[in-house]
């Protein structure tokens, strides 16, 4: 029987913005994806440069996967296994509350291929029927749905696939389906730490800070006051020289000779011939800021300090890290339990039903009170 299979990997993966006036949730035919159309994007981008959050949804997706699959069944040309793409998707939906899936059809309407599809690169159109996949514009004449880099797929229908060959207009021209889970009742997911994403930046900021602080900042102990130097191009050009080499970590400890005003009988005018620089202490606010941030986002996550490798008395002991362990994969299961569900719906169209009848997500073992865990988990 004949398959029609889209690879969903050849599709170029690019978004473009452009300026936006008014709070329109449209781009042409596109819904927009927060105001900008940028929102996935910018939460990537934010989670990838914070610490904490990057932590957290690391943690999340590890516990929410759990054992993963007791099969390895391959699901696509790539040779992935259902346990591949079940791990990717627990990432994804850690990350953005949401995840998207791509089905290949053979004729008979059975799912013979499943691909993980990166959400920032999809766009539910007006009809709530299709979505766009790949290069997005916010000017809606740049989406040209017969360019091979962009392609409008329908969304996926339980046993759909005759409205999806009428509407390609044959099977030849049929690209499968896009699976597109959105754990909020909203249009698109929202990220559950949305409320802590300005937090998730400050960290990053906070880093970039400190970088450039002790890259850019002014290094030199003090100034060392000279009663002369002689006054010709050549010595002004190596006093200029020498304050170019007072900055970054390397010239620590420097010092900056400047020249001193002389009295009217050549002699030094009353002062210290050595002052040492005061620089400005942040350190303290700094860090009280960092440590408010770090916070908004555990709390955010649900996310004990202590499986992130940090416990908040300075000890690692394992009693609390084996109490945190045990509270956090409990606290997962109803999400597993959501991934596994939104598995289920279409699972029994798939060809892999015959090798295995459901999806079901293994959770890690609760730790023993004696420190050892009841199995193998992966969490360490």
């Amino acid at each position: 029987m004949p398959n029609k299979q889209l690879d969903i990997f050849a599709i170029t993966n690019e978004i473009q913005a452009y300026s936006v006036r008014g709070n329109s949730i449209y781009s042409g035919n596109v819904i927009n994806y927060g105001t900008d159309n940028l929102y996935p994007n910018k939460v990537f981008d934010i989670v990838q440069d914070s610490p904490t959050a990057g932590g957290c949804v690391k943690r999340k997706s590890e516990f929410v996967f759990g054992k993963g699959i007791e099969s390895d069944v391959i699901v696509n040309r790539h040779n992935k296994t259902i346990n591949d793409i079940v791990n990717v998707t627990c990432q994804e939906y850690s990350k953005y509350n949401g995840f998207a899936l791509h089905f290949n059809y053979n004729l008979l309407g059975q799912i013979v291929e499943i691909q993980n599809v990166d959400i920032r690169y999809v766009r539910k159109l007006k009809d709530m029927l299709s979505v766009v996949v790949g290069k997005i514009r916010r000017d809606s004449k740049v989406i040209n749905l017969s360019s091979a880099n962009k392609v409008e797929i329908p969304l996926y229908q339980s046993n759909g696939i005759k409205k999806y060959i009428k509407k390609a207009g044959g099977f030849k021209k049929f690209n499968g389906a896009i699976f597109y889970f959105n754990n909020n009742t909203g249009i698109y997911p929202v990220a559950t730490y949305d409320s802590a994403l300005t937090s998730a930046q400050f960290e990053q900021e906070a880093q970039v800070f400190s970088y450039m602080n002790v890259k850019n900042g002014f290094s030199s102990s003090g100034v060392l006051k000279v009663p002369n130097i002689p006054d010709d191009n050549k010595a002004r050009k190596e006093m200029e020289e020498k304050i170019s080499k007072v900055v970054g970590s390397q010239n620590a400890g420097s010092m900056l000779v400047i020249e001193a005003p002389l009295d009217l009988e050549g002699g030094l005018q009353a002062g210290k011939i050595f002052e040492p620089f005061q620089t400005q202490d942040v350190d303290k606010v700094h860090d009280i800021q960092s440590s408010r941030a770090k916070d908004y986002l555990l709390r955010s996550f649900n996310m004990p300090e202590i499986l992130l490798g940090v416990s908040n008395d300075g000890m690692f002991n394992q009693e609390s890290f084996q109490d945190a362990f045990n509270y956090y994969n409990n606290d997962t299961e109803r999400d597993r339990i959501k991934i596994e569900k939104s598995f289920n719906q279409f699972w029994s169209e798939t060809t892999f039903s015959s090798e295995l009848s459901e999806i079901e997500i293994i959770p890690l073992d609760e730790m023993t009170k004696n420190g050892e865990d009841n199995g193998s988990n992966s969490v360490e």
